[in-house]
């Protein structure tokens, strides 16, 4: 077989990466069991690639085999400071490449290819001091997320989606489910808290310092005043037990697999005392019929794929994961000890 020739990716590189991201989408739709999975055109495709190749200090690779186009990866870097929201779940200097940041042509084993675009990235990423790597996949795309497992990747999150129809099982009725307001924000925050020292129990491990505490304060208070963005309190006895958060999907869902009618269930949070006693369930149920009302069509959320019961709450709760974002860190002696 021919060796992959890797280089730059340069902007005459955008329509055949384009094609490349089409095929590899229609590929992904048709080995999907999702009847709505989507896949995009080569020109909408392209339009997302210009997006992300316009992006601060965005980096590409770009690889032929012999006289035609064979794969590319296309990164952003991440210089967020460590004191704002993005950093609780991606630290600075660390760099993805998103879910429409990469394709190979299509052959049995796409290790080699993803091998030498990431060997090419990579080196470069790494001298300029980025260590932390991530890549988003598509569910179905086993092969590809094997090839990154073998480049030493591992899950750190999932996205999963659900229709908006009700939960098949009854849930609580003990509950007074609100809408929180203005003067509801002291228990948000206290519950935005609770779940912070959750993620940080093993074996999630997501720092909870606080010099992130005002940000995650400050985004809950900006999400009040946006549209389709509620945040739904759990109270009993006028204590409140949990919250579901929701946050505009467009911000944190990946395209394409976003759309107008998806809402983004950003945070939920059940008090460590009453978890496993059907809080949970009830808000879901409660914003579903929220979203039957609305109009929407989906609900997605995250779940860290190291929360001990977060991923089997939500997918025995109708969840289906779509895309998994793969994580590694780079160990940080390679930056002293190479020559």
């Amino acid at each position: 077989m021919t060796r992959a020739l890797v280089r730059e990716l340069a902007a005459a590189d955008l329509e055949p990466a384009s094609r490349l991201l089409a095929a590899r989408f229609a590929r992904a739709r048709d080995a999907s069991d999702d009847p709505a999975a989507r896949a995009p055109d080569t020109d909408a495709c392209r339009a997302a690639l210009e997006k992300q190749l316009a992006g601060p200090h965005a980096r590409g690779v770009f690889a032929t085999r012999g006289s035609e186009p064979a794969g590319f990866l296309l990164a952003q870097p991440s210089t967020s400071a460590p004191d704002t929201v993005q950093a609780y779940f991606s630290p600075a200097f660390s760099v993805a490449i998103p879910l429409a940041g990469h394709a190979v042509a299509e052959h049995k084993d796409p290790l080699d290819l993803y091998r030498a675009l990431y060997a090419q990235l990579a080196g470069e990423l790494v001298v300029d001091g980025f260590l932390e790597h991530g890549v988003g996949v598509l569910a179905s795309e086993r092969e590809a997320h094997d090839a990154w497992v073998t480049l030493g990747f591992g899950r750190s999150f999932t996205l999963a989606l659900r229709g908006v129809e009700p939960l098949a099982t009854s849930t609580r009725t003990d509950l007074e489910i609100r809408t929180a307001a203005e003067p509801d924000l002291r228990e948000v925050f206290a519950l935005l808290a609770e779940q912070r020292a959750f993620h940080a129990r093993a074996p999630m491990f997501l720092p909870d310092l606080r010099i992130l505490r005002d940000a995650q304060e400050g985004q809950a208070r900006w999400l009040q005043s946006q549209p389709r963005c509620p945040t739904f309190l759990a109270c009993r006895d006028g204590r409140a037990l949990g919250m579901q958060l929701f946050a505009p999907a467009g911000i944190y869902v990946s395209w394409p697999t976003r759309d107008e009618s998806t809402a983004y269930l950003f945070q939920g949070v059940v008090r460590d005392t009453e978890r496993g006693g059907g809080v949970g369930a009830a808000l879901l149920q409660h914003a579903l019929a929220w979203m039957r009302r609305e109009n929407l069509r989906r609900c997605g959320l995250h779940y860290l794929s190291a929360n001990p019961s977060g991923a089997v709450f939500w997918t025995r709760h109708g969840f289906r994961p779509v895309e998994h974002f793969l994580h590694r860190t780079v160990d940080a002696r390679i930056a002293w000890s190479a020559r």
